[in-house]
């Protein structure tokens, strides 16, 4: 079980989007795909104000992948608007990229894997430009 400590969403979205870009350039693109992913989702919740322990026990919005992310961003961006989030949810447009990204696609033959890389990289892109901006306002650690 994590401790609060434990959990750093905007370095591990730095971290995985490292990564995904590594992969990348070697032609590694299913394991790039899936960390692009997991970048843009830790670097959405780094801005989103819960409790990483509990939240994650419960199985909220800690326990939640990009895809469901993206199929609520609406009401994700309403709900948070008052707590100072709108304004570095609206720096991420292409967020919806993430429409057909599953993390069951860790499972699947490589076959029958999207070919969603560019659009997943662009948006994972724009999700670390936004938590820069996030911490040079002091928003964010």
């Amino acid at each position: 079980m994590p401790t609060s400590s434990m959990v750093s969403y905007p370095k591990a979205a730095r971290r995985h989007f490292a990564d995904a870009t590594l992969l990348a350039a070697q032609g590694r693109n299913p394991n790039a795909g899936q960390l692009y992913g997991f970048a843009a989702e830790c670097g959405i919740k780094a801005l989103l104000p819960f409790d990483p322990v509990r939240d994650c026990a419960a199985g909220s919005v800690g326990k939640t992948h990009i895809q469901k992310i993206v199929n609520q961003f609406a009401q994700v961006q309403t709900a948070y608007q008052s707590r100072c989030c709108e304004r570095y949810l609206a720096m991420i447009p292409s967020i919806n990229h993430f429409h057909d990204w599953h993390t069951d696609q860790r499972y699947w033959d490589e076959c029958h894997l999207p070919p969603s890389l560019t659009a997943w990289r662009d948006a994972a892109t724009e999700v670390c430009l936004m938590l820069d901006q996030a911490k040079q306002d002091g928003r964010i650690a």
